[in-house]
């Protein structure tokens, strides 16, 4: 298994870093972090291929991500997760502490939506 990490993007205040591991044949797994680099992180886009999980690449993406020397003393680390909170939970990940303080807007059908557009 082979673990590339991508160099910070951007210039703005907010960054992005993505993170990815490789077989020998191709990609297999992908993460993006983005943060503005002093109090906030989002983890997004975490993906490995069905035929490559459990073999331990969501595991490599994970320690990758929580070593990355500017994702450290961020005062809130965030994601949404469907099925992996074991993997989360296992890098401090926990429910939200005041669930209350959070919105969102949430749009499942957006992408239907626009493909089916004229």
């Amino acid at each position: 298994m082979e673990f590339r990490a991508r160099r910070w993007s951007g210039r703005s205040p907010v960054r992005c870093a993505s993170a990815a591991t490789w077989d020998g044949v191709g990609q297999v797994a992908f993460a993006r972090v983005t943060t503005d680099g002093a109090t906030f992180g989002y983890l997004a886009d975490v993906f490995v291929l069905p035929s490559q999980r459990g073999r331990g690449f969501g595991k490599a993406l994970m320690d990758a991500v929580m070593a990355h020397p500017q994702l450290q003393g961020l005062r809130r680390f965030m994601l949404a997760t469907g099925d992996a909170h074991g993997l989360y939970a296992q890098y401090g990940f926990d429910a939200p502490s005041r669930p209350q303080t959070l919105m969102e807007i949430l749009r499942p059908d957006i992408y239907q939506a626009a493909a089916a557009a004229p």
